[in-house]
This record gives C-alpha cells, structure tokens and sequence, in this order.
C-alpha cells in the first residue's frame, strides 16, 4: 500500500532511525555500537540521502534536568534556519519558554540549540514540530510523529505503540543464517538467468554491498510504478517477476518481491517481510490497529555488513500508473536504512 506525502517538510520526512535510548535487543540486531543516554530522555534522527550517504542529514534531542531541551543535527537541504515547536495535543499548550539559543551554520547545514521548557508544564502528550526557513524565506515545518509527556513536571519521550513488537520481531528473523534468503523465486531458468542479468548491470561498478543495495533500491524506485488502477479494482495483473518487469507496475508486495530478487541476484541475502503499515500522513496507531495483527503492506530488508538493513522501495517511490497513465515521480530515502524506532511510526512487522 501507498502513503500520501507532504512534499513541502522534505527535511522530516527524511529523518529516520534512532541513536539514543535503544534497546539491547536492537543494538545487537542493527549493529549499533554507539554510547547510549538513559532511555526516554534522548531521541536521535538520521538518514542517509542520494548524495550517497556522504552528507547524511540527522536530528538529536535531549532532556537535561525537565528544564531544557537540547537539539543538534545537520540537514543537506537549502534551508537558512531552524527552528522548534512542541505543542500540547490535548491542551495545546506550549511547552517551550522565550527564545532559544540556537546556532545555524547554512556552509553544511549543521545546526545546534538549547531550548527552555516552561516552569509547571501542563501534564499533556506533546508533539513536536520542526520549523525550517527555506531559501525563499518561508517557514516551513513538519511534524516529527515523536510525542513528549509531561507528568508531575518530569518530561520525557514516548516510543512508538509498536516498538517492544517490533524489536522481539526484528531480533528473532535476526537469528536466522543470512544464506536462507539467497535463493532467487523465479521458476523458468531463462526468466531466472534475465533477473540475474539485469541485477549484475544495475550494480556494476559498485564498490560495496551497500552501494549495490542502494542501487537496486534506486532503480526498483525509479524504474517501478504503483498500480493504483489494480489497487482499486483488485485486479492486479500478472504479479510474477517477470510479468513487473515487463508491465512496469506493482503494488507493495510486487515491489518488495522484486527488490528481494535482485538483491538475491548478485548474492545479497534479502526478504520480504510483511506487516500492517499506517497510510495516512499524520496518522498514530489506534486500539484496533494495536489489537489486530492484519497485514496490509510489504517492505525489505537486506543483510550487509552483518546486520539487516530496513527500507521500504514502495514509500520510496513517488512513480504511479493511474488511469492507464504512467506519472513518473521522483525517488526519495525517506525510508531507506530505517532503525527500528523510526520504522516504528510506521510500519508494524
């Protein structure tokens, strides 16, 4: 399944994962091996971009003492400053105080801050908006889908609904040897050794497993589109491999079992995995979507480097095919190399 962007907040929509506050069982599955700060009072962001994961953009907040909120990050845009809002979604009351120290460095992007928390704030849930001037001088902003609470004048951060399901999930198809996920699912040898062919081009000249992988990703991205007239009528078309390569289009799973294909194809071991996703902007986990475990989408994941990288080709690409019309988009990595929390906002395994 697709979801709808928000072009204009580019910058949040390009954060993904978290560094602070991550639980064991993550560290060991991601590869994480960075010092961690007590969990629920740090929240870190990044992303790696098309620039190739040279300029990566990221965001870090930090509690210190319920007073002030510390903030530093980098973003690979033209914006010419940054700023923050944290409103009440109950009350909405504010929860910082007077203006912030707050430094901009427009040669990188780099930008860091101390922002004041009022005195006595409201016992509320919090969300937190991210302002940005872009070279326009227009404020633009997005809103993270993090929450702070305030309770009894302690503030702190709030994980996704879904984040403890995902980190067991995650953990446990962790255990499985990587070779399981090397055979290519396509019967007909000679459509099997065309898939084989066209993976071993799209990576050539790649250095790394990583660049590779970001090579197919991009492809798939570009070259795919969504089938949203099969999504609407429920006639799909032909769903094989082959049959998206030759048609052009797919819905989630096509995407997904064509992405795992290719990065089987030139020996990266890759899978499918399945799960409930949200699909509307904005959108928080409800007691229903909590309760049932119903599946409505398919992203991949890919081991390289010893840990399996999370992405989602789908959200990645902005191609449709609608009403018998190809529309090319643009790719994004919105969602590439996801860390469980920021795949947690999102996407349920």
């Amino acid at each position: 399944m697709r979801r709808s962007r928000l072009i204009a907040v580019a910058l949040m929509l390009a954060l993904a994962g978290a560094l602070g506050g991550l639980a064991q069982c993550v560290d060991a599955a991601q590869g994480n091996s960075q010092d961690t700060v007590p969990a629920g009072h740090s929240w870190g962001l990044k992303a790696f971009r098309s620039s190739h994961y040279t300029g990566g953009e990221y965001i870090h907040m930090e509690i210190v003492d319920n007073t002030t909120l510390g903030v530093r990050g980098r973003m690979v845009f033209d914006e010419k400053d940054f700023g923050l809002r944290i409103v009440g979604t109950r009350w909405n009351s504010e929860l910082l105080a007077g203006s912030p120290e707050r430094r901009f460095d427009p040669s990188d992007g780099s930008y860091s801050g101390v922002f004041i928390l009022v005195d006595n704030p409201i016992d509320d849930l919090y969300e937190i908006q991210v302002h940005a001037k872009n070279k326009y001088d227009f404020w633009v902003f997005g809103i993270l889908g993090i929450l702070l609470e305030c309770r009894a004048g302690n503030v702190f951060f709030l994980p996704p609904p879904v984040y403890e399901d995902n980190c067991v999930a995650y953990a446990e198809d962790s255990r499985v040897d990587p070779g399981a996920y090397l055979k290519v699912k396509v019967d007909d040898p000679k459509e099997r050794t065309e898939v084989k062919s066209l993976a071993k081009a799209i990576v050539a000249g790649a250095s790394s497993d990583y660049e590779r992988l970001l090579r197919i990703h991009d492809w798939v991205a570009e070259n795919i589109y969504y089938n949203w007239d099969g999504y609407c009528s429920g006639d799909y078309g032909d769903t094989s491999i082959p049959g998206i390569l030759k048609t052009k289009i797919a819905v989630c799973s096509g995407y997904a079992n064509l992405t795992e294909a290719l990065l089987r194809s030139v020996g990266i071991p890759a899978r499918k995995v399945s799960g409930c996703a949200l699909t509307d902007l904005g959108a928080r986990w409800d007691s229903i979507e909590l309760t049932e475990k119903s599946m409505n989408h398919s992203w991949n994941e890919a081991y390289i480097d010893g840990r399996w990288v999370i992405f989602d080709v789908t959200w990645d690409s902005s191609n449709g095919y609608e009403r018998g019309e190809f529309q090319k988009g643009k790719v994004s990595y919105d969602y590439f190399d996801m860390t469980l929390e920021y795949l947690s906002l999102t996407h349920r395994i």
